[in-house]
């Protein structure tokens, strides 16, 4: 079987050539679930046998160039598009055909391709062969449709549900449940630096403001946080209120002061990019985003933990606690980022010490630290 959607494209055009069908072009769309992309489309030529792959947004459907297509057709229900490209007068309804015909193409045909659920997927086929498709041609890619929607649908399942746990749980953390590592209780020890952060007088806020307008600052902030966690090679593992917990794991590669770079290089892009957000919310007249910033590096445990029936992966323990508290202590101090020592040992860069404080629940006091610009 094929191993993904491309090389089933790719097995479908060779057999389709074997039986005599010399296809030249074929495009498939498939529907997705995730908060960005609505769908997948792929595109392949004879001209390099390769496929092109799009991801297409939400707003896709609003696009004149989706209302006016064959997709649309197909999606509303329509049994077939079919458009001859030859001869004295072509059928050039849409306006992607012209170029199609410029490109030496005949004939030019897209059905649906029923799924198990009731819904469809729209595919393409365009050949440059005189005449174009015969009848038994069409009849032929319909008695085929109905199992390539199901090899199709194998695919986009398994994409479906690495997306789903990408987007919910983080990429790494997904990948894991994955690979099967779902067990209540189960749990390793991973070297990490922890990063712990939170937007400051979020409950004052949200205790006088619109829930629609809380909404829209939590995703100005998590947007601004999350994208310079990602972009650092972190993974944000909850979002919990008005705060993120991320570990980024120290790897063979650069080991803890690798780690400790990330991260404390992701709470410096989150400050810069909240500020650029915070650009736009004074042009509306809205208050400032502040956050605060506890970073630790230590050993954490990654694992499964809940109830029988709703787990979370995530991670626990002490160095975890001491980023959580270090974050209160610096919102308390007005500092943006406080970092342990045995961070800041580890890490590049200067850091001044902020003296040694009381964090809730840790028996000692702890030598808290500030990043020097």
């Amino acid at each position: 079987m094929a191993e993904d959607t491309v090389a089933l494209l790719r097995g479908l055009v060779r057999q389709m050539q074997v039986v005599g069908l010399p296809v030249a072009r074929m495009t498939l769309g498939q529907r997705t679930l995730h908060p960005e992309i609505v769908a997948l489309g792929y595109v392949w030529n004879a001209d390099d046998d390769e496929v092109e792959i799009s991801e297409l947004g939400h707003e896709t459907h609003q696009t004149a160039d989706y209302l006016v297509s064959p997709v649309r057709v197909i999606l509303d229900g329509g049994d077939q598009v079919r458009c001859r490209l030859e001869g004295d007068d072509p059928d050039l309804e849409y306006a992607f055909l012209e170029r199609l015909m410029e490109q030496g193409f005949t004939d030019y045909l897209a059905l649906p391709v029923p799924l198990t659920d009731g819904k469809r997927n729209p595919i393409s086929f365009a050949m440059r062969r005189k005449g174009g498709f015969t009848d038994t041609d069409v009849d032929d890619i319909r008695e085929f449709l109905p199992i390539f929607g199901l090899l199709s649908e194998i695919h986009s399942s398994r994409r479906l549900a690495s997306n789903l746990l990408d987007v919910y749980l983080g990429h790494g953390t997904g990948e894991r449940v994955l690979e099967g590592a779902i067990r209540r209780g189960f749990a390793r020890r991973i070297p990490a630096a922890v990063f712990f952060c939170d937007l400051r007088g979020f409950t004052a806020m949200s205790e006088r403001l619109p829930r629609d307008y809380i909404i829209h600052v939590l995703n100005d902030y998590f947007g601004a946080v999350g994208d310079a966690i990602d972009a650092a090679g972190g993974e944000v593992l909850k979002f919990i209120g008005d705060a993120a917990l991320a570990i980024f794991p120290v790897d063979e590669a650069d080991g803890t002061r690798g780690a400790c770079n990330r991260a404390l290089g992701a709470a410096h892009a989150a400050i810069s990019a909240l500020e650029t957000v915070n650009e736009r919310r004074r042009s509306e007249d809205k208050p400032d985003l502040v956050s605060s910033f506890g970073l630790h590096v230590g050993d954490v445990f990654y694992g499964n933990i809940g109830a029988t029936g709703r787990l979370d992966f995530t991670v626990i323990g002490p160095a975890v606690n001491r980023a959580a508290r270090l974050e209160k202590l610096s919102a308390e101090m007005a500092e943006p980022i406080l970092v342990t020592s045995a961070f800041a040992e580890a890490a590049d860069g200067e850091f001044r010490s902020v003296g040694h404080h009381p964090l809730k629940g840790i028996e000692d006091e702890v030598e808290a630290f500030a990043p020097i610009p």
